[in-house]
């Protein structure tokens, strides 16, 4: 599998084009239309998900969608219309959105940086302090337990995620240690267990 690390150079790097050179190298199709088609096959295939887009034409629907991934992936204006989503169908193409981008092998990085280009579309402002740290996950099989410890020379945080079922997952942390305190600003260290077992590591800061 292709795992490659995208280094941020600055806080408003090309994020379209930093995704489009990863899929060249694997031969894929430009990132939105992969994505766009990739729900329309949901669609077809499960009918909870079907059920919540009941009411959207099919064509408007995809232009929606469309104009809202040039939002949040290519940084294309829409023209000061906002995209017609309710919250559920938000939730939901959201979420779409990451799997798909783990399915095309994207980073960490990478997907940290759509959510809170999501989140920044969600709220209309460029930048929170309490917008809570995502992580992100993809478990192979089902039923598997997930655990998170957070810590720096000041505090600590554990997170006991609990069971989880296979695919893709985002991992929350409101930035608070185990008393409900807000964390200290700087750096700090997250890790990521699953059935006991150290899978992941990320160094973060909380300016």
């Amino acid at each position: 599998m292709l795992r490659r690390t995208l280094r941020q150079s600055n806080t408003n790097f090309d994020l379209f084009n930093c995704m489009e050179n990863l899929l060249d190298d694997i031969g894929g199709a430009p990132i939105v239309d992969a994505i766009l088609d990739r729900f329309t096959e949901r669609l077809a295939e499960d009918a909870s998900l079907a059920v919540s887009f009941s009411n959207r034409n099919a064509a408007e629907l995809r232009e929606q969608q469309r104009k809202f991934l040039n939002t949040v992936l290519v940084g294309l204006s829409v023209s000061g219309e906002r995209v017609k989503f309710n919250s559920e169908e938000l939730d939901l193409f959201t979420n779409h959105i990451t799997e798909s981008l783990f399915d095309l092998q994207m980073g960490d990085e990478v997907i940290q940086e759509v959510l809170r280009r999501i989140d920044e579309y969600r709220n209309g402002i460029s930048e929170s302090e309490q917008a809570p740290v995502r992580v992100t996950l993809k478990l192979p099989k089902p039923e598997q337990w997930v655990s998170i410890t957070i810590k720096n020379a000041f505090a600590l945080r554990n997170l006991n995620v609990g069971m989880l079922p296979a695919g893709a997952h985002v991992i929350e942390w409101d930035k608070r240690d185990n008393d409900g305190n807000v964390f200290p600003r700087g750096l700090y260290r997250l890790e990521m267990f699953v059935d006991s077992i150290l899978v992941k590591s990320i160094e973060g800061a909380i300016k």
